[in-house]
């Protein structure tokens, strides 16, 4: 019998154990490197596409907007002093940027406008700067008397110009993107409104929305303006010293009460 030696033998053993194994890792590299080359012929065919299409506009309505479709302004939180204010409304372009300046078409929607152009407020041309993707519709907000007693609403729309058509239009915030609209409104007032945030958010802190809490809120914290970009840590310490405020109030003056009878309490 021929005799076979022990290092023979522990060879074979390896060769039965690793050739299993290269197969297995040479199968799953071939996969990998396929995979690769699907993307790259991808990636590839991707960069020869171009827009085609004529350049068009709308109104950008960024992630953490309080409304998706309205913008709530009050002058009643502003100084005595202030008579005009401007808001601006983001646009944002599809297409290529120019080498020079463009006009985005805006303009008010008649019947579900109040406001009075002139009057209320002025509509400013909305410019996309050259080299930009983006530009504002400015709006300037003429504070008056009507607005002591009365919500006044400004429709706009993205129309056709000499350089740009409507964009898209009602794209939804989705997973971290922003959302899309070719209308977008304005309301405005010199009256202490609701908070747009206050039943998402503010409502777990302060609880059922009056005009007289509002107020008290906002001589307590500072706080004029709130919103989705104030830390959730800061609306606690603002509840506590609300609490603190309302309590020794109450030791000199007695309940607070809202303007609808009810009394105050946080």
């Amino acid at each position: 019998m021929r005799c076979i030696s022990s290092h023979y033998l522990i060879m074979k053993l390896n060769l039965a154990i690793v050739d299993p194994l290269n197969r297995i890792f040479m199968k799953q590299l071939y996969i990998f490197i396929t995979g690769l080359l699907v993307i790259f012929s991808s990636c590839k065919k991707t960069e020869v596409m171009s827009y085609d299409e004529p350049a068009r506009a709308y109104f950008l309505i960024p992630y953490e907007a309080d409304s998706p479709d309205t913008l709530n302004y009050t002058f009643a939180i502003k100084p005595d002093m202030l008579l005009i204010d401007t808001v601006r409304l983001p646009v944002r372009i599809m297409g290529a940027a120019a080498t020079t300046d463009r006009i985005v078409g805006v303009q008010p929607v008649a019947d579900s406008t109040s406001a009075v152009a002139g009057q209320d407020y002025l509509l400013l041309p909305t410019v996309v700067k050259a080299g930009a993707f983006t530009g504002n519709v400015q709006v300037v907000l003429k504070r008056n008397a009507t607005m002591k007693t009365k919500l006044l609403r400004l429709s706009l729309q993205i129309v056709p110009s000499a350089d740009f058509q409507p964009g898209v239009d009602k794209l939804a915030f989705k997973n971290g993107w922003s959302g899309a609209k070719t209308r977008f409104r304005i309301r405005f007032s010199d009256m202490l409104t609701k908070p747009d945030i206050w039943d998402a958010v503010m409502a777990s802190f302060f609880g059922k929305y009056s005009a007289t809490k509002y107020k008290f809120i906002i001589d307590v914290t500072g706080v004029s303006e709130f919103s989705r970009s104030i830390p959730y840590g800061a609306f606690s310490v603002y509840k506590t010293l609300c609490q603190e405020k309302l309590a020794a109030y109450e030791l000199t003056n007695g309940p607070l009460v809202d303007e609808n009878g009810e009394r105050v309490s946080f």
